[in-house]
């Protein structure tokens, strides 16, 4: 490949993509992991590691993680259970305020065949 195509490349990347390009986006890490009780019921876990730059020091850095346990009751039926907590340090950027959530959600859904 030509260096000008490989020139023109890199700029449209920049162009087209600013945040991953120049690295001003925010850092993210993702982890999801699932353990197969049967073969159409599972322990899931979640594990987001989210930190964002404002202008100047600030950082904000959240966790969050999620356990759930998804089943099929009958054919039709299907149950799942949630447990998330998270974590945010210097929300929006604001040194020392933190803020902390624990979310339970439970869902039954049917599927019509």
């Amino acid at each position: 490949m030509p260096l000008s195509r490989i020139a023109a490349l890199a700029v449209w990347m920049i162009l087209a993509f600013p945040a991953v390009a120049l690295s001003a986006g925010p850092e993210i890490f993702l982890q999801e992991a699932r353990y197969f009780l049967l073969p159409s019921s599972y322990l899931e876990r979640n594990v987001d590691i989210t930190r964002r730059s404002f202008p100047g020091p600030e950082r904000e850095e959240s966790w969050r993680v999620s356990d759930a346990i998804v089943a099929w009751l009958m054919e039709n039926f299907r149950a799942e259970g949630r447990l998330v907590y998270e974590s945010i340090s210097n929300e929006n950027g604001v040194v020392g305020k933190d803020a902390t959530d624990a979310v339970f959600q439970a869902a039954l859904s049917y599927q019509y065949r």
